[in-house]
């Protein structure tokens, strides 16, 4: 939380032994209280630590991989739990429900592979197959889709090529839910618009305090550190018959879903050098340690994006919320090298060619920066767009990395904008057309 209490503000610090069961004192703010420490692993809050996302109670909750949560209080916690489950409930009709089912054939590790959101009066379910409900219609097909709800939300629907890209549900506070499709799982990561000591469910209390935040339904609180106490809690989050947002084919409710004698294999999750080097480039804390525990139980190396995409996201959101902290208008300032103010002739000249329909992958360095060119036929320009891959509503701000696009001749087209931010059916004119990307950091986007 904001005042770092427990020294645990993102998460668990249990060392590179032989599992990564051990949960500690994680990244605290530098206000921060209290130490906690299993087997190897040790945290304190006070130092602001290594743990996970960076900005407390600013960070994201979130669920990734096989599946490992954040609760929006800091609290980190694994569950391999069959099932559908509630991950929030609240008087602001904001409730969420996950649906959780063995990853492929394995005995061992489950995964997200649905999800159902109440907004209002509206239920909105997005699949792991790409399917999107809405009160229990599907949604349209196309490229992207954003609408209204009845009562004030949102949805947003990205796909290329009929694949599901991300989804987004917005709540009328303007909470928000970003949600990824992966090869075989869903990861989400979820920011709340203000505290609510009401809230329940698997994500927490959302009220400050992360010592409530693993508080089953009948009112006891488990303690992150007893795997047995983590188990009960997570069961007694299970969906019932009456409460259930999902829709179901004929003959079928939550009891389908549910496998209480899953995992079927306990035996701890081994890290091996190998594993533990793949997940190096990841920070010190729970990120790591749930990329290096899916590592462990599949094998699979796709677990890595998803922590590698929610630590970058939370990295946004914090950053974000330290300037409107200070009060600090998000000013578009202006950029040398072309990144506002037009692009020159000579960068226009050496820009590499680039398909309107390409995805980008770049890692830039500070002060380094690259130009494509662009050429846009005209069934392509009253609908081309980016889209960002990590749907973020992160505004661009000096000194982070971005993208920006310019006419044949230079002009600007639109304004600097963030590597996570979408840049959705612009109308950008027939012909040549400029893209500029500059660092520091990762700009990982898709022409469409």
């Amino acid at each position: 939380n904001t005042n770092g209490t427990g020294g645990n503000t993102n998460g668990s610090a249990g060392g590179k032994g032989t599992n990564t069961n051990g949960n500690g004192g994680g990244k605290g703010n530098t206000n921060g209280k209290g130490s906690g420490q299993r087997s190897k692993g040790k945290g304190s809050g006070k130092s602001g630590g290594t743990g996970g996302p960076p900005g407390g109670g600013d960070a994201p909750a979130g669920g990734m991989g096989e599946p490992h949560y954040l609760t929006r209080d800091g609290t980190p916690f694994s569950s391999q739990a069959v099932g559908e489950f509630v991950l929030v409930d609240n008087a602001s009709r904001q409730t969420i429900q996950v649906r959780t089912q063995p990853w492929r054939d394995s005995k061992r590790a489950s995964a997200i592979t649905a999800m159902a959101f109440q907004v209002g009066g509206n239920r909105v379910e997005v699949r792991v197959d790409g399917t999107v409900l809405i009160d229990g219609h599907e949604a349209p097909a196309g490229a992207m889709i954003q609408g209204d709800l009845a009562n004030g939300g949102a949805v947003g629907v990205w796909r290329r090529v009929d694949v599901l890209v991300g989804a987004v549900v917005v709540w009328p506070d303007f909470s928000i839910c970003w949600i990824t499709p992966r090869e075989s799982w869903l990861d989400f990561a979820l920011q709340f618009a203000s505290p609510d000591k009401a809230q329940r469910g698997l994500l927490g209390s959302n009220d400050g305090d992360p010592s409530n935040d693993l508080t089953s339904r009948d009112g006891s609180i488990a303690s992150a550190l007893k795997e047995d106490e983590i188990a009960k809690f997570v069961d007694s989050w299970r969906v019932t018959k009456e409460g259930s947002l999902f829709t179901y084919a004929p003959g079928e409710s939550t009891t389908t879903y549910t496998q209480r004698d899953f995992p079927k294999d306990k035996s701890p999750a081994i890290i091996t050098p190998e594993i533990d080097a793949a997940c190096a480039h990841l920070p010190e804390g729970p990120l790591r340690q749930f990329a290096q525990t899916d590592l462990a139980l599949t094998g699979h190396q796709a677990f890595l994006d998803s922590y590698t995409a929610f630590h970058r996201r939370a990295a946004g959101i914090a950053a974000f919320s330290a300037q409107s902290a200070q009060d600090k208008p998000f000013q578009l300032p202006k950029m040398e090298q072309g990144q506002s103010g037009g692009l020159d002739e000579d960068n226009r000249k050496k820009a590499t060619a680039l398909d309107a329909s390409a995805t980008l992958d770049e890692t830039l360095k500070e002060g380094e920066s690259k130009v494509y060119r662009i050429e846009l036929p005209a069934d392509r320009a009253p609908g081309f767009g980016v889209l960002s891959q990590e749907l973020d509503l992160v505004h661009y701000t000096a000194g982070m990395a971005g993208y920006q696009f310019f006419t044949a001749d230079g002009k600007e087209l639109g304004q600097p904008e963030a590597p996570g931010r979408d840049s959705p059916m612009r109308k950008f004119p027939e012909g040549t057309l400029y893209l500029k990307i500059w660092g520091p950091g990762r700009i990982h986007i898709r022409l469409n």
